[in-house]
């Protein structure tokens, strides 16, 4: 980073640091905003890190390699924190950059199990801030990150240090704290002023707007400034409510003040007190725990279901299930894990079977509605032929049934021959009477 960034950083960046280092770094300031940029001449410091394997050995990365790439299997990546942080690397820190870019590669490298960030730093700017807190948490859900607290945990500091699995103070006489948003700048017009240094400022017609938060602040009108100040404020307070969660008393912890580390831990800042030796003991304790054990025959679907659920919420569920499954128990074991996949195999059966039978119903539903429209179809046919029948009742009074009309199938000749037969006997019987039989 150059002199002229570092230069404008300090002039016009929004910082989050803790106010008495700020104020202790006032000589330096002063000397760099009066264009001694030689107290801004000493070698760069390098980003400190390199990993500790489970028997202690240390192994450092070359400047030519990728870091953490020297490093055996199951080990912790160390990564320092220090000084106030701004986004790019200056003369005298590295930026959250890179800070970033070794957090990624920890999280990635499968030989690191865990991740200690060992952080003595009073905050920085908020530029690049939330980009290091985004990584922390994301490295969160691959291998545990723990944070040791080597001095003062403060303001921008605490912001990402709050995405890790677990924080340690290393010493009672640590401060923790500092969550809160502001601003300070001196306007030093005046001053230049009277040495002769005229000032004019020329805006384009339209650009009523630019600058306006700075030109009423120098007014002593705070409120347009204040407004971009609780933005910012609400996303920090924000990501550390939703990274501590019930751990943390936000009466106490969420209007900037700083805590010695008894009282840290005592409002939810912080988990304990650990060594540096007991803070990679520990990250290696959860490395090798079944929540964040990366080299197990679980898939990643698995790691992430049991980084996210509870061990009571699991017992809770297979409540009933399987008697196995005890309370007291801590850690999710294979033997668990195949339970587990067992009842979740049966339930996607049981879900299969339920699709299926859906499907049946609502197509049994679906007949069942066809026949109803028939049947009330039927029933309308029924009514509108009851009403035409008593409409002909009404108009024909007394009616009857129709006498049924038979028709004769007798033919012509049929009927003639039965009648001269019967003709012929009357005649016959008649002249008998008279003259007797005919001879």
């Amino acid at each position: 980073m150059s002199k002229h960034n570092i230069f404008l950083e300090i002039t016009n960046g929004i910082w989050l640091i803790e106010k008495s280092y700020a104020d202790s770094q006032f000589l330096l300031i002063d000397s760099i905003l009066k264009g001694n940029f030689n107290v801004l001449d000493k070698e760069n410091v390098v980003a400190k890190y390199f990993s500790i394997d489970n028997v202690g050995a240390v192994s450092f990365s070359s400047k030519d390699t990728k870091p953490f790439s020297n490093s055996s299997s199951r080990s912790t990546a160390v990564i320092y924190v220090s000084g106030p942080i701004m986004k790019h690397d200056n003369c005298g820190a590295p930026g959250t950059q890179t800070y970033i870019s070794l957090v990624q590669s920890a999280a990635a490298n499968p030989n690191i199990g865990s991740i200690l960030m060992v952080d003595d730093t009073p905050g920085g700017t908020v530029n690049g801030t939330e980009g290091l807190h985004e990584a922390v948490l994301a490295a969160k859900t691959q291998k545990p990150v723990l944070t040791l607290v080597d001095g003062l945990l403060a303001s921008a500091g605490y912001w990402f240090a709050s995405a890790s699995t677990e924080i340690y103070a290393s010493n009672k006489t640590d401060r923790i704290g500092s969550i809160g948003t502001m601003v300070s700048f001196a306007d030093l017009q005046a001053m230049y002023e009277k040495q002769g240094v005229v000032f004019h400022e020329i805006y384009a017609d339209a650009s009523t707007q630019k600058n306006q938060e700075f030109i009423q602040a120098r007014q002593g009108k705070y409120d347009a400034l204040k407004a971009t100040l609780n933005s910012i404020n609400d996303v920090f307070v924000g990501a550390v409510k939703s990274n501590r969660g019930d751990r943390l008393n936000q009466k106490e912890t969420l209007s900037g003040k700083m805590f010695m580390a008894q009282d840290a831990i005592s409002v939810g800042l912080i988990d304990g007190f650990k060594t540096f030796d007991e803070a990679i003991a520990r990250a290696q304790e959860l490395a090798n725990s079944q929540e964040f054990n990366q080299s197990s025959n679980t898939n990643q679907n698995q790691s992430n279901m049991k980084s996210k659920l509870s061990w009571a919420a699991i017992t809770a569920f297979f409540s009933g299930k399987d008697s196995t499954f005890k309370a007291d128990e801590t850690v999710l074991t294979e033997d668990h894990l195949s339970q587990m996949n067992a009842e979740l195999a049966t339930l996607a059966q049981a879900k299969t079977d339920l699709t299926a039978a859906i499907a049946r119903a609502e197509k049994a539903e679906g007949e069942l509605a066809t026949a109803n429209t028939s049947i009330q179809t039927l029933t309308t046919a029924k009514t509108s032929a009851d009403t035409e029948l008593a409409d002909l009742k009404a108009k024909h009074p007394g009616a009857t049934a129709p006498i049924k009309k038979v028709t004769d199938t007798t033919t012509a000749e049929e009927k003639e021959s039965d009648f001269s037969c019967d003709v012929d006997d009357e005649v016959r019987a008649s002249r008998e009477k008279l003259y007797g039989p005919r001879k």
